[in-house]
């Protein structure tokens, strides 16, 4: 099966993800990985609901991750690492019930175990 695959040519994220243009909102991967992307995810994952990879790994990106993300509940993958997230995993990841793999590696963020999820 050909998964739609998007890869950016530009470093403003934000505003992609938050464009219901184009029919974006039908992706269901979303691999990002060492593309120079910058600033804070936005809480703009409603549009992105049938989303089941997100590799946003090796950027520049910072802030928290946004409770938003809840809305991904097909999620399978969810690889954040190498970037300059802080604070906690929310705990409305919770909701993801098909997310099987998280990876945060070299980030800022608290353990996963506080949110739940067993080590």
């Amino acid at each position: 099966m050909d998964l739609p695959l998007w890869k950016p040519d530009s470093w403003d994220i934000s505003s992609f993800l938050c464009s219901k243009a184009n029919n974006k909102n039908n992706l269901e991967v979303l691999d990002a990985l060492d593309n120079f992307l910058s600033g804070e995810l936005s809480s703009c994952w409603v549009y992105w609901q049938i989303l089941t990879h997100l590799n946003l790994g090796s950027n520049n990106l910072s802030g928290g991750i946004p409770n938003s993300m809840d809305s991904l509940t097909v999620l399978k993958s969810l690889r954040l690492q190498n970037n300059y997230f802080f604070g906690y995993v929310p705990s409305s990841l919770l909701n993801c019930t098909s997310l099987g793999l998280i990876y945060l590696v070299k980030t800022s963020l608290q353990e996963l175990y506080q949110v739940g999820w067993e080590k």
